[in-house]
């Protein structure tokens, strides 16, 4: 998002590239995060499918 001097607004967005976070997050949040607001396979990215296919497999440990 940039905003101008003069108050314009203007967005940029890319669906198809793993965002950066900072840091590192485990691959079941994202799982955690599709049953929250599920989307289909069709608008699902690449690299978001190989992420909830790796936190399926490796879901996060409980700490409880």
């Amino acid at each position: 998002m940039t905003i101008s001097r003069e108050g314009k607004v203007s967005m940029d967005f890319n669906y198809d590239n793993e965002p950066d976070f900072g840091r590192e997050v485990h691959a079941g949040s994202f799982v955690a995060d599709q049953k929250q607001f599920p989307r289909d396979a069709e608008h699902t990215p690449e690299w978001l499918a190989r992420k909830l296919h790796e936190g399926r497999l490796n879901p996060p440990a409980d700490k409880s």
